[in-house]
């Protein structure tokens, strides 16, 4: 697999990292004209562990043909999506290596969404890298709307307490093309 360019970013700003994740967000994620999930839960929770797969084969094979898969996985897209923000909503496993790897992952995309704090093993990980489960996005809730049982143990309160319930937006150019 040495014919792969393992730092590709693509004109909408995806890396092949990123990429890894789109079957999986395209049969969970709501069809936004009908409200409703594109696929039955059964059906999609199956692409998780070939999505896990796919992931680390991909981080394996970049590492070993010496691209640095750190700066990679923090590319945001034009959106300002991030790879951490699409695994937030997939895979705990993936979201536990980037955060192991200690990489930036506090980010906003243009629909004032941050990462989702959908796994609550994670979420005080995540606060400590300064994601703000207060940001409100563009619906008008936040994660701790979204995830309450993420948020229950004493240190999560604590962490919570320290983070305003506000309006956020990206300031970091992430150079839209449109």
């Amino acid at each position: 697999m040495t014919n792969a360019d393992f730092g590709y970013i693509g004109r909408d700003g995806v890396t092949i990292y990123r990429n890894c994740f789109r079957i999986y967000n395209e049969a969970r994620l709501k069809n936004w004209k009908n409200q409703k999930l594109e696929k039955p839960e059964e059906e999609w929770s199956k692409l998780i562990p070939e999505t896990e797969e796919v992931f680390f084969f991909l981080v394996e094979e970049g590492i070993k043909n010496g691209f640095n898969i750190d700066n990679i996985l923090e590319i945001p897209d034009s959106m300002g999506d991030t790879c951490f923000g699409a695994a937030s909503l997939c895979s705990e496993k993936i979201c536990n290596y980037i955060i192991g790897r200690r990489i930036e992952i506090n980010s906003i995309n243009t629909r004032m969404m941050v990462p989702t704090f959908d796994y609550p093993n994670l979420a005080v990980q995540m606060m400590k890298m300064g994601i703000n489960p207060h940001v409100i996005n563009y619906e008008g809730y936040s994660q701790v709307d979204y995830n309450p049982s993420s948020f229950e143990s004493e240190e999560a309160k604590v962490l919570l307490s320290k983070f305003p319930r506000s309006v956020h937006f990206s300031i970091k150019d992430i150079k839209c093309k449109y």
